[in-house]
Order: structure tokens, then C-alpha cells, then sequence
């Protein structure tokens, strides 16, 4: 990861591939040097933006793992001890508690008009098509909901938000941890 302390220039995303838990081992390692750099405020795709609230109090492994399942965030092609995931998660949220940063969701569900698509229906276009589309307008909405204009924020999501995000919020930087 690049020297954030003085490579930040703005907000700025992180990516990952949501099957690669060593990026939110690095993230939640890294969080001092955000807190260092002025961020404040994190975004996080594994978590829905109207859940924030559930996030300002401490969450069991137990809490995090069914929240997860429960939103289908562990992508089925995933192999990587995804098992795990609720850990890092409760990880990097104690850190950040521990560092006094916020931490907010900032996915929205999926349509039920898109979910529940059966086969030869399109899902699998229109998904992707509302993933990168509509979703990423709600992801901005959400920040300038919760930041103002303050630009002191980071994002950590998936990777194919990357490119549409900067379409929206231009100053934004993008990282891969």
C-alpha cells in the first residue's frame, strides 16, 4: 500500500475481491496510519448503510457471521477461508473502536425486481448492470449524507466499485491493499 500519511489526496478507495482476507488483515493493520492521515470515517461494502448503527456497538463473531450469510456477502466462488471473514470483520471493527474512527455501511440491498430473477432471465447482466450502476450512486449519496463536504474518508469494497465510484466522486483515489 502506498505512504497514505502522505499520498492522501482527497477521499480515497480501497479495493479487494471480497475472497482474499489477507486485504482486510492489511486494512485493519493499517487503520492507525488512517487515523494518522486524518481519516476519520471508513466505508464498508460488507455492510448495509441503513446497519450503521449496529456498528457503533461491539459485535460477537456470531453477530458478524450471520449478518454476513444473511446478506449473502460470501461470494459462493469463494474458496479462500471465507469461513474466517467474521473474524477479520470483528477485528478491524474493534480497531477502529479502539482508534475512535467511525465505522458506517454504505451497501444497499439489491432490488427484489434483480434478486429474484430465475435463469434466462438476465440476472447475471443486470446484476452487474445495478452493481456497478445504481448501487455506486448510492454509495455517494450515502457519504455526502454522512460527510458534508468533508473529503477525510475512506472506502473499502470491492474492486469493480473502483472505476465507477471515480465517475462520481472524482477526487477520489484509488488503492489495492
Amino acid at each position: 500500500m502506498p505512504d497514505l500519511a502522505t499520498n492522501l489526496n482527497g477521499p480515497f478507495f480501497i479495493g479487494d475481491n471480497h475472497s482474499d482476507l489477507s486485504r482486510l488483515a492489511k486494512l485493519t493493520a493499517t487503520l492507525s496510519v488512517l487515523k494518522g492521515a486524518g481519516i476519520r470515517d471508513i466505508f464498508l461494502e460488507a455492510f448495509y448503510h441503513q446497519d450503521t448503527d449496529m456498528l457503533k456497538r461491539e459485535l460477537s463473531i456470531d453477530d458478524i457471521n450471520q449478518y454476513l450469510n444473511n446478506r449473502n456477502f460470501v461470494h459462493p466462488t469463494s474458496t479462500t477461508g471465507l469461513h474466517n471473514l467474521p473474524i477479520f470483520y470483528a477485528e478491524l471493527l474493534k480497531r477502529a473502536r479502539q482508534l475512535q474512527m467511525r465505522v458506517h455501511g454504505i451497501d444497499s440491498p439489491m432490488p427484489s425486481s434483480i434478486a429474484n430473477l430465475g435463469p434466462g432471465q438476465g440476472k447475471a447482466f443486470k446484476v452487474i448492470r445495478w452493481r456497478t450502476g445504481t448501487a455506486n450512486d448510492e454509495w455517494k449519496n450515502v457519504i455526502t449524507s454522512v460527510m458534508g463536504q468533508s473529503k477525510l474518508y475512506a472506502i473499502f469494497g470491492g474492486q469493480a466499485h473502483s472505476k465507477p465510484l471515480i465517475k462520481r466522486i472524482p477526487e477520489l483515489s484509488v488503492y489495492t491493499i
